[in-house]
């Protein structure tokens, strides 16, 4: 039995984002007090005693392919949005996670707080990224806890009242309440479909010219299209589980596991 391994990188294409303006008004907004920054500081510091976890989907499945009935397990590079205690439990996670982590873990106690997702980095070879703003001295502040987690000793005030943070394009903006953008994650990854479908194609086609060095007839390519719809419904359906229609409900202030989180913390403070 021949068993395939295959890594599809699912990135995400620019779309052209409305109602994103950034002001104030978008959300709540409180400025917080000093104890209230104090605790959120050291909220913050705890992601670095976090790893991060990429998020693969492997998927198995059987099909003809070069002649052969062959086992197929397929591993994509996709996005899984993690609840806070999911998180919490995991001690690791990914961009998303920690944002959506450090945005409940910010409105618990009290301090207007948002998930931000986008694009940072180089204009010419920009990444897409997850990140958490925090309303402070009268405008929203950048506060990047998944910087934390790659190097301990990045400072929670570091992008603080100041332009060093790269963000070239925002896609949407939500806490628990309120959501801004026009597409939502789901519809970003729809949107998607037909070239994740195709990169599914072109495995199977070059699987087939590796074995048998050479071109498929016209019956085989309707073959390696049969286990190609096969394999795509099965992930396509699975990929979809994996991405909520609506991400406010994964920022959870009174999630139990954060609340406790967060009493830890403070007893850490106070002793």
């Amino acid at each position: 039995m021949i068993i395939i391994a295959m890594v599809i990188s699912l990135i995400l294409s620019t779309f052209a984002f409305n109602n994103c303006s950034g002001k104030a008004d978008d959300f709540e907004t409180r400025e917080p007090t000093k104890d209230q920054m104090v605790l959120l500081e050291k909220i913050y510091n705890e992601f670095g005693n976090f790893k991060i976890i990429p998020d693969i989907l492997h998927v198995k499945g059987q099909g003809t392919l070069c002649g052969s009935n062959v086992k197929i397990e397929i591993d994509l590079e996709s996005d899984y949005y993690q609840k806070p205690d999911e998180t919490l439990k995991l001690q690791g996670g990914d961009c998303e996670d920690f944002a959506i982590l450090f945005v409940s873990a910010a409105k618990n106690i009290g301090v207007s707080a948002r998930v931000i997702e986008g694009k940072v980095g180089d204009k010419e070879k920009p990444e897409e990224h997850v990140w958490s703003e925090i309303y402070y001295h009268k405008k929203w502040q950048v506060v990047d806890p998944w910087l934390k987690v790659k190097r301990p000793d990045s400072s929670f005030y570091r992008f603080i009242n100041s332009r060093e943070y790269n963000s070239i394009e925002v896609f949407c903006k939500y806490d628990d309440e309120k959501i801004l953008g026009s597409l939502l994650p789901r519809q970003i990854l729809e949107a998607e479909k037909t070239r994740v479908k195709a990169d599914i194609s072109n495995f199977f086609l070059e699987t087939y010219r590796q074995e048998k060095r050479g071109e498929p007839s016209q019956d085989e390519l309707k073959g390696l299209e049969k286990i190609t719809n096969s394999f795509f419904e099965k992930t396509w359906k699975i990929l979809q589980e994996r991405i909520p229609e609506d991400p406010r409900f994964l920022i959870q202030p009174n999630n139990a596991e954060v609340k406790v989180w967060i009493e830890e913390i403070k007893i850490n403070i106070r002793g």
